[in-house]
């Protein structure tokens, strides 16, 4: 079994990846040190209110054993992930409860509210911005794990009826016996649940033909502590204020989801991605934009800049994926329409290239486990904005992020474009740094020069992570007082603040003497 910190078990070619990336680092910085020490002291339990949620929901469904509080004690934040190894969890739930009922979730949030304990909902564990990072209030968690059916799928109308705690890989693999996929794939997709993609709006790799999960999302039920919340499935409605919107991207302050109709489609026939080369950033980003302005959107739009591409094989210019899907004919149309446009602006490259991208994309998370364990701040964020901005903001937060992280000079920042719009596309930076001891405190610099970066040259604090913890200063700086709006709304489901969500502020490890 993989250590309770890590992603997962890493597949060889990984190990072998990983082995060749920190090479090339020490041959640059030098020897990199181990980072992993989990003698981790953890804060004790309570066996008083362990018992009482045993009463409820029965003893099958809570935990209170260390490796399970532990396992759901952190996210997949930086520092979350340094504190880890480094034996320090700051936070810890008391109990862990996994039901599998709905009525064990209700049963559950009854039992807390005279205890005065806060409440995490808990799916992948998969937010990189503190999204699951615990209160400083005593806290248990709820895992929507232990939830996760196909409930039924809809031929008819195309969708599909499942549990919250679902992970990507377990959905597709139900969806493939009926015949049907519903094709979002996060980077996180082998352990991020439905449920958080819900409460996040996630957005998946093939998003520009398929859509993001809120364009998916036909109909949900969540718990609040006020009460059950229906929203039968719909092709469409008009019905005033859509409450499927107040559920998603709600990142667990209004409700657990426990259930999601989604859209589905039929399993293609056919897929291909294939890979292209830009002379610059800029040229690809231009590419991308006549595209999708001249109504050509195949499902997988992907660019990586000069850095980025180098890393992927590419030695000069930029990457740039197109990948489609569907019956033989709908993908050759659009090879042939991507083409057309294409024109003379780019060139194509080895069907290797584009093949090892699609075999490896899921990697990344593995891949950063590996450079922690050697002292390498290695941490990602992204953002979106119009098309008149995208470059001058991916100029100025690239420099941000370099500048703060290490001032010596040592940063590797690289970025991609992967989901695409007729009116703008996204950024994602993925950055590296030698560690050390002061290494939380750049980590925060350089995360704070980002978002403060991105706001000023207008882009959105996330495009698909979510906020958490770590980026809700930035909402409050990009929105102002338009933000006691949500806390309103989240206080009408939550009026004496149970879910964790609503009580924390911002993150430990966003604190003002690191600024």
């Amino acid at each position: 079994m993989a250590a309770w910190w890590s992603w997962g078990e890493r597949p060889a070619r990984v190990q072998a990846e990983a082995s060749r990336i920190l090479t090339d680092l020490e041959r640059t910085w030098g020897p990199l040190p181990s980072n992993v020490d989990v003698r981790v002291a953890l804060p004790r339990s309570q066996p008083e209110v362990v018992q009482q949620l045993r009463e409820a929901v029965g003893a099958v469904s809570v935990h209170d054993e260390a490796e399970a509080r532990m396992r759901h004690a952190i996210g997949q934040s930086y520092p979350e992930l340094l504190d880890a190894r480094r034996g320090t969890l700051r936070h810890a739930p008391l109990a862990v409860v996994m039901p599998t009922l709905v009525e064990h979730i209700t049963a559950t949030l009854k039992a807390v509210r005279p205890l005065g304990l806060a409440v995490l909902p808990y799916g992948g564990g998969t937010s990189v911005t503190g999204g699951v990072a615990g209160p400083d209030d005593p806290y248990i968690v709820l895992s929507l794990r232990g939830m996760r059916a196909l409930r039924r799928v809809d031929r008819a109308s195309l969708v599909a009826t499942v549990d919250a705690g679902m992970n990507g890989t377990e959905l597709e693999a139900a969806l493939a016996k009926e015949g049907v996929t519903l094709g979002h794939y996060p980077q996180s997709f082998e352990r991020s649940t439905v449920g958080g993609w819900v409460a996040t709006r996630s957005v998946g790799q093939f998003s520009t033909g398929v859509g993001s999960i809120a364009e998916l999302v036909a109909g949900l039920r969540a718990i609040s502590p006020t009460g059950d919340i229906v929203l039968p499935a719909q092709p469409a409605a008009s019905e005033g204020i859509d409450l499927r919107e107040l559920l998603l991207g709600s990142e667990g302050r209004c409700a657990v989801i426990t259930e999601a109709t989604l859209r589905v489609r039929p399993r293609p026939e056919e897929q291909r991605v294939a890979a292209w080369r830009c002379a610059s950033f800029a040229e690809g980003a231009e590419v991308i934009r006549a595209l999708l302005q001249e109504g050509v959107a195949p499902e997988l739009v992907r660019l990586s800049d000069d850095v980025e591409s180098a890393m992927l094989g590419v030695p000069s210019g930029a990457l740039l994926l197109i990948g489609a899907e569907g019956t033989a004919n709908d993908v050759a149309s659009m090879a042939e329409r991507v083409g057309a446009v294409i024109g003379t602006r780019a060139s194509p490259l080895d069907a290797p290239l584009a093949a090892r991208w699609y075999e490896t994309r899921f990697d990344a998370p593995f891949l950063r486990d590996a450079l922690i364990e050697r002292d390498v701040i290695a941490d990602s964020l992204e953002t979106a904005a119009l098309w008149s901005d995208l470059m001058e903001l991916y100029v100025k937060t690239r420099g941000a992020i370099a500048r703060a992280l290490d001032p010596g000079g040592r940063t590797i920042v690289l970025c991609h474009v992967s989901h695409a719009y007729a009116t703008g596309a996204s950024l994602y930076f993925t950055f590296l740094a030698p560690g050390g001891d002061d290494a939380l405190a750049r980590w925060t610099a350089a995360k704070r020069a980002a978002l403060d970066a991105i706001v000023a040259n207008g882009g959105v604090v996330s495009h698909h992570h979510g906020v958490g913890r770590d980026h809700r200063e930035w909402l409050a700086k990009r929105y102002g007082n338009a933000t006691r709006i949500v806390d309103a709304i989240a206080a009408a489901f939550d009026p004496t603040r149970m879910l964790a969500a609503n009580r924390a502020g911002p993150v430990r490890t966003m604190p003002a003497a690191a600024r």
